[in-house]
């Protein structure tokens, strides 16, 4: 039987590994100016024109560890499509398109915590990645965020 393997796109945030399926990253750009938003979550950038459109920018950084972004020319927007909205994930750097291996993918269940139905991990030989499942994340744990987002576009 041969082995199942999933595509990830691998980025770094902060000190972190994060993988995002390849089947719901759109492109990965380089940042361009980002008009702010008023009234928006820290988290919530502003908006900026990817590839023709107006498109909002979340700061994984700030969203997932509350730490402030820096920026480098390194940093990278992974363009993702959430329900009908593209939304442009600000990381820290974007560097891989990896085949992972279901066998390596494990649920992290930590107790009373809301990320352990959005979080598996991938235990490799010298690294660990977090997948979070960021569609679940914005349109079910923080729905008010993800509506938020779709009234900046």
């Amino acid at each position: 039987m041969s082995e199942q393997f999933n595509k990830a796109v691998v980025c770094r945030v902060g000190d972190e590994e994060f993988g995002f399926p390849i089947e719901q990253v759109i492109a990965i750009e380089k940042p361009q100016t980002i008009t702010p938003v008023p009234k928006t979550p820290e988290h919530i950038l502003g908006i900026t024109k990817i590839r023709g459109a107006v498109t909002p920018i979340l700061d994984l950084r700030t969203y997932l560890l509350n730490q402030h972004s820096e920026a480098d020319e390194r940093n990278r927007i992974i363009l993702v499509q959430i329900e009908d909205t593209n939304v442009g994930l600000l990381v820290d750097h974007a560097y891989d398109v990896l085949d992972i291996p279901q066998d390596k993918v494990e649920s992290v269940n930590i107790a009373e915590n809301e990320f352990t139905k959005s979080m598996n991990v991938v235990k490799m030989e010298d690294r660990l990645i977090l997948l979070p499942d960021i569609q679940y994340m914005l349109t079910e744990m923080d729905a008010h965020l993800f509506q938020k987002l779709k009234e900046v576009v």
